[in-house]
């Protein structure tokens, strides 16, 4: 029979282990921003990712329960920074959904990874029959953005 682990279990297994030792290797603090870029293994998106105990965490959200605790369901881990090879817990919030779009908008990025497409790539996109995967080569974006300028979810302005 399979045993599964609770979130408590998982958390009180992270400090006691191996992790946080693997985790402090896997960051270099830039001394102009204070922020811990990880420098490890990366999503598409732009945020770090790592394994620990069979399971994938993102980097930044890994810091955050090792560094502050549990994440209630339903709430993120962003970033004051907007750096999303940013793993420093002083740099990182909960908020919902809604909370992060507000954030994002605020400060005036488009998504999480904080790169911002020209106008011209925005209808470069929109108007391409190129499939998804190529676009997201050429341009060097994930696949998210691509599909959010297609179906006007970004850059609704232009």
């Amino acid at each position: 029979m399979e045993r599964t682990t609770s979130t408590h279990e998982r958390e009180c297994s992270m400090k006691n282990g191996g992790v946080i030792e693997r985790f402090r290797k896997s960051y270099r603090v830039s001394k102009k921003t204070q922020c811990w870029n990880w420098n490890k293994c990366f999503l598409n998106s732009g945020y770090g990712r790592i394994m620990f105990n069979y399971v994938h965490y993102r980097a930044h959200v890994l810091s955050y329960l090792l560094h502050k605790g549990n994440i209630k369901k339903g709430l993120y881990v962003c970033h004051k920074c907007d750096n999303t090879k940013c793993v420093n817990p002083e740099h990182l919030f909960l908020g919902t959904a809604k909370d992060n779009m507000q954030d994002c908008l605020k400060k005036d990025r488009k998504h999480n990874s904080g790169f911002k497409l020209s106008h011209e790539q925005v209808l470069y996109i929109r108007n391409s029959d190129k499939k998804t995967r190529e676009l997201m080569k050429e341009l060097k974006v994930a696949e998210s953005t691509i599909l959010n300028v297609k179906h006007n979810k970004t850059y609704r302005n232009l």
